[in-house]
Order: C-alpha cells, then sequence, then structure tokens
C-alpha cells in the first residue's frame, strides 16, 4: 500500500475512533437524560478540537492529491481485489436486514416513511454491490450514474426523515455531529458520482468522505434506532472504501505518469 493511501486510511481511522471515544465519555457526563440537554464539559471542546484538526487533516490530505483528469470511474475505482465486493456485499445484507424491520413496523401501525427509506437503501447497497462486481471483472458499464444517483438520493432522503426524527430534541449537541455527518455524506457521494460523467473531482471526494466517514462514527454512539445505525454504518463503510480505492488508484496513475516521464 503506498504511503498517501496509508496515511489517509489510517488518519481517517484514528480520528474516526479517538472521536467517537469522546463522544461516548461525553454522553454519559455531559448528557442529562430527562431533558435530553448537554452541558459544554472539558470533554465537549476536546471533541470540537478534533473535529477540528480532522478537517484539517481531510483538508491538507485533499489538497496533496495531484488527480488525472482523464481518468474515469472505472478508472478511479477499479478494485485490485475482491474484498470491495465482499464488503459491499455484507453492506447489502445488512441493509436487507434493515427494511425487513422496518416493512415489519409498518404492519405494526408505524409510518410508511421509513419504508420508503428502506427501500431506497436496499437498491443503494445493491447499486453499489453491481457496480463492484462490474469493476472487478472490468466491465464497461454505461448505468455508472444511475446507480451512484441512487446513492445520493437515499443520503437526501435520510437527512429529511433524520431530522422530521429529532426536530424536536431540544439540545443542538445532541444532533449536531449527526447532521455534520449526514451533509458531507450528500455531498462526498454527489462529488464521487462526477467521476461517472467525467466531472469527478479527487481533492474534494476524499475531503469531504473522510469528513463524513469521521463525523458518521461520532453519530453511531447517540443513534437510538438500530435501522438508522446501520445506515450510518453503511455510509462509513461505502465512503472508506470507496476513498481508499480512490486514493490507491490516484498513487498508481501519478508513478505510471512519473515512469512514462523517465523513459521518454
Amino acid at each position: 500500500m503506498r504511503k498517501p493511501v496509508f496515511v489517509f486510511a489510517a488518519g481517517t481511522a484514528v480520528l474516526s475512533l479517538a472521536g467517537a471515544v469522546l463522544r461516548y465519555f461525553e454522553y454519559r457526563s455531559a448528557r442529562d437524560p430527562e431533558t435530553g440537554l448537554f452541558a459544554f464539559i472539558p470533554l465537549s471542546w476536546a471533541l470540537i478540537a478534533l473535529s477540528v484538526l480532522a478537517a484539517v487533516f481531510f483538508l491538507i490530505f485533499a489538497r496533496s492529491i495531484n488527480q488525472d483528469p482523464s481518468a474515469d470511474y472505472d478508472a478511479a475505482f477499479r478494485p485490485a481485489s475482491p474484498v470491495p465486493v465482499i464488503l459491499s456485499a455484507l453492506m447489502l445484507a445488512a441493509v436487507i436486514w434493515s427494511v425487513v424491520t422496518s416493512f415489519t413496523e409498518f404492519r405494526r401501525g408505524n409510518g410508511m416513511a421509513p419504508c420508503i427509506l428502506a427501500a431506497l437503501a436496499f437498491l443503494a447497497a445493491a447499486a453499489e454491490l453491481g457496480l463492484d462486481l462490474s469493476l472487478l471483472r472490468g466491465k464497461k458499464g454505461d448505468d455508472r450514474f444511475f446507480s451512484l444517483v441512487l446513492q445520493i438520493v437515499f443520503v437526501c432522503v435520510f437527512i429529511i426523515i433524520y431530522y422530521k426524527t429529532y426536530s424536536a430534541v431540544p439540545s443542538l449537541s445532541a444532533v449536531m455531529y449527526d447532521f455534520l455527518g449526514l451533509c458531507a455524506a450528500a455531498w462526498a457521494m454527489y462529488c464521487l458520482a462526477g467521476f461517472s460523467v467525467g466531472r469527478g473531482k479527487a481533492g474534494q471526494s476524499l475531503a469531504f468522505s473522510g469528513a463524513a466517514v469521521y463525523f458518521c462514527c461520532i453519530s453511531l454512539i447517540g443513534v437510538n434506532s438500530s435501522v438508522f445505525m446501520i445506515y450510518f454504518i453503511y455510509m462509513v463503510l461505502r465512503l472508506f472504501k470507496d476513498s481508499v480505492l480512490l486514493s490507491r488508484n490516484i498513487c498508481s496513475f501519478k508513478s505510471a505518469a512519473e515512469k512514462d516521464g523517465e523513459t521518454a
């Protein structure tokens, strides 16, 4: 694994784990279980400082990436092993469980909105698995954009339903990181989809994907719904996987260009 790939993967993992640990102890210490209000304690300020540090890290890393403007989606996200396909298959299996749960709750009298979101999540996860299988086999496809748009639609609908669910929460601190993660994920998926139409931006994709992974990992600590937790995990794994593939392949483009220059 080339150095930039390791730096991104390890940095994202360490920052996300540290943020989740701080959020866990903040929940235990700063949150009033009766009112749901948060008190700003040293842990709260430490988590904010870590979040700023994470944002700076992703920004600096994104600016260090030199993208080949001719790179299309297949070249930018082609896997070197079946691992991404296996990961996508596991994500789809988890999403299927959320679909069953959502429709079971609907039959018990709950609203239709969670079922619509579950259906979109299934389509997004199935499309992601299809993309990874196609890329692993080296098959060119014209449906890349549609498959990627499904994932953007899923995240946007998730933001709406999540806001509706937690709009009555009295404390901004309770859901602040959740919405930061969701918004970053929506923009990251939009940037990633740009590669399918020749307008991919590697820097923005990596910066927002890293931020989404970080904030979504923090959000997992406070999510009360097991179905919502699956959706957050899906976004974390999907964006982390694509970011590692993107940074690895960009490094390959750069190495190939340097070798060609030396040969010439």
